[in-house]
């Protein structure tokens, strides 16, 4: 008798493919502070105050410009709004003063909502956790989504969202107190970790033309430099030109 043929498909049948994506901190918690919390802290104060956003956003940024300075706090010496490339550094800059500079122009509704959210950024970060910790992720998480949900709150009472409004990356936060128990710490898995390989390809891409045929420059070029670096492993060090 011949033997039974295994579907590919059957040797994963024990896995799952949505247990194995991890939460980007990055990309989703870091980065949603921008894409969403400043931006709708400046739509709230445009309807709340009745003025333009130009105006708004003038205000913040010179907020953030005159900043005194401290240790571990990063100047915005231009304010936020000009800023063309944010990295994960400059979203965690940003998450440690943004609330005392917009708190006064905010009302109590919309300081805890933030509030919570910064606190969801600094749990999240933990690289070691309680049952406690992440108890306080979880409630954290509450306190941030039940208002910015709840049909009589800020942001749904303005029009700034639609009432239960949803997006996945918004959805990610409601399993990351489920996530820590069973797989560690959130930080070793984000992309935080990787991003400063990027500048290796930004260095590479700045050399180029910037046409359509950089890909190619940046494969040849990664190739000359891996040649390079073969090619002095082999030398003595008093050899190597630095």
């Amino acid at each position: 008798m011949g033997s039974k043929r295994t579907h590919p498909l059957d040797v994963f049948e024990f896995s799952d493919i949505h247990g194995m994506i991890a939460p980007d901190l990055l990309h989703q918690v870091s980065k949603m502070l921008y894409d969403n919390l400043y931006s709708w802290i400046t739509d709230y104060l445009v309807r709340s105050h009745n003025v333009g956003k130009a105006l708004i956003e003038r205000e913040i940024d010179a907020r953030f410009s005159r900043l005194p300075p401290y240790p571990g706090l990063k100047l915005f010496a231009k304010g936020i709004s000009c800023t063309e490339r944010w990295t994960g550094n400059e979203y965690k800059a940003m998450a440690r003063v943004l609330l005392p500079v917009v708190q006064d122009l905010l009302s109590a509704e919309m300081v805890k909502l933030l509030r919570a959210y910064l606190d969801i950024i600094q749990l999240t970060h933990y690289t070691s956790h309680t049952e406690q910790t992440v108890e306080y992720l979880r409630r954290a998480v509450d306190e941030y989504t039940n208002p910015r949900t709840d049909p009589t709150g800020p942001l749904v009472q303005l029009d700034i969202l639609p009432e239960r409004w949803y997006s996945p990356k918004q959805h990610w936060l409601q399993h990351y107190a489920e996530y820590i128990p069973h797989k560690g710490p959130l930080p070793f898995c984000s992309t935080d970790r990787t991003e400063a390989l990027h500048k290796l390809h930004k260095d590479d891409y700045k050399k180029s033309n910037k046409t359509a045929g950089y890909n190619q420059f940046l494969l040849e070029n990664e190739g000359r430099k891996l040649a390079i670096k073969w090619f002095e492993s082999n030398l003595h060090p008093n050899e190597v030109y630095s």
